[in-house]
């Protein structure tokens, strides 16, 4: 037999018996803003919801890896989750600002890791991946406010001087 003859064979060899195997996506799905304005020195408690509903959904376990944005985000009941077949879990998430942020934007990302096996059902392969999730803390440098502080004070300080010369003006003619 020649070479091309044996690959062709082996070729259709492999795709009958994928054709008895039957392959699905197991998988969860990820929601949250993409962006969340913050002043600094504020903080933004909320939530990120993981769906665990795209068929055939099972009970996964996950490691939530923050690979961008370490410094900003915490979450309180840890970093690692199980999510029920067909569950829709909200998990509490904390994001704070330094008083001091020379940044405009500051970019976080999220890896959701599986780190149960997922089970395997007869003539059945569940493949489940990772998933990234990444969103933008906008800094709000609030510099009209500072502004307006900064107006205020002078305005401030011309009426005292005003106010310091009409009086001594007036304790003058007195006298």
């Amino acid at each position: 037999m020649n070479k091309t003859k044996t690959i062709l064979i082996s070729a259709f060899l492999i795709v009958i018996n994928l054709s008895f195997v039957e392959f699905t996506s197991a998988g969860f799905g990820v929601s949250f803003p993409g962006k969340i304005p913050l002043n600094p020195g504020e903080s933004y408690e909320g939530s990120i919801s993981l769906q665990n509903a795209l068929d055939p959904a099972e009970d996964i376990t996950l490691d939530i890896i923050v690979q961008q944005g370490q410094n900003y985000i915490e979450f309180p009941n840890g970093k690692q989750v199980t999510i029920k077949a067909g569950e829709v879990l909200n998990i509490p998430v904390k994001i704070t600002l330094p008083k001091k942020v020379n940044q405009d934007t500051i970019k976080v990302q999220l890896l959701f890791q599986p780190i149960s096996e997922s089970t395997r059902q007869e003539g059945t392969i569940n493949i489940v991946l990772a998933l990234g999730k990444s969103f933008d803390i906008e800094v709000i440098h609030d510099s009209n406010t500072q502004t307006f502080a900064i107006v205020a004070l002078v305005i401030l300080a011309i009426i005292a001087v005003v106010l310091i010369k009409f009086l001594l003006k007036t304790v003058k003619k007195k006298n």
